[in-house]
């Protein structure tokens, strides 16, 4: 169903003066039949198309005020995979979300305001749900930092290390970075993890405003 215009209602025939006795009569007759014949059938329409679109107007704010509810709902999601706090055993005292973390090979959401953290363990507390496949939580890093397997890393300052020495990764596994930086230079130390089959150690990198996306495959093959 859409809105839909009314259709006009035709004009009534001149309508009887009794103060005017001379055309009373002759204007009577057709003014009774008019209101009681294509006038009346009119106005009956006019009311239906009033109705419906009445009808498809409640409907279509209900269908926006729920779009709106989803659009909350993806913001709150990207906000909090932009607020990438690490592991969550590694955390205590409190935390506000927006803030996402990684427990037990998951990504978990934050949900509500934590007094303390510890006390609401992602899986179990309702304080937390697992954080949608595909999204890719990124943390913005101007220290040197040891690798979190799906996270997408923001190099924003120079002369820091992002360090995969002793990361245990798993098949489909994602890292990513970005730089925030136009110059200078920063560290991946790829540990004994390979990148693209090709043991490359420790990589000095000098920032062009470049962007790096990877999933590991496997020992052999590494990131690719």
């Amino acid at each position: 169903m859409a809105i839909v215009a009314p259709t006009p209602v035709d004009a009534l025939p001149t309508a009887p003066d009794p103060n005017d006795r001379a055309t009373f009569d002759s204007r009577a007759y057709p003014f009774q039949q008019a209101l009681s014949g294509a006038y009346r059938t009119q106005m009956n329409a006019l009311a239906d198309n009033v109705n419906n679109n009445a009808t498809e107007t409640q409907s279509l704010a209900s269908a926006a005020a729920s779009a709106a509810a989803s659009a909350a709902d993806v913001q709150a999601v990207v906000l909090g995979a932009a607020n990438f706090k690490g592991l969550w055993s590694s955390l205590s005292g409190p935390l506000a979300k927006p803030a996402t973390v990684k427990d037990n090979g998951r990504f978990w959401l934050l949900l509500d305001d934590l007094a303390d953290v510890t006390a609401a363990v992602p899986g179990v507390s309702a304080s937390w749900t697992a954080l949608d496949a595909g999204i890719a939580p990124t943390q913005y890093i101007t220290s040197n930092t040891t690798v979190v397997p799906g996270v997408r890393y923001i190099i924003g300052a120079a002369g820091i290390t992002l360090n995969m020495t002793g990361v245990s990764w798993a098949k489909g596994d994602y890292f990513g970075i970005r730089e925030a930086i136009g110059v200078g230079t920063y560290t991946i130390d790829f540990g004994a993890t390979k990148d693209r089959t090709q043991t490359r150690g420790v990589v000095l990198i000098t920032a062009g405003y470049r962007q790096l996306d990877r999933t590991f495959e496997d020992a052999t093959r590494g990131l690719i």
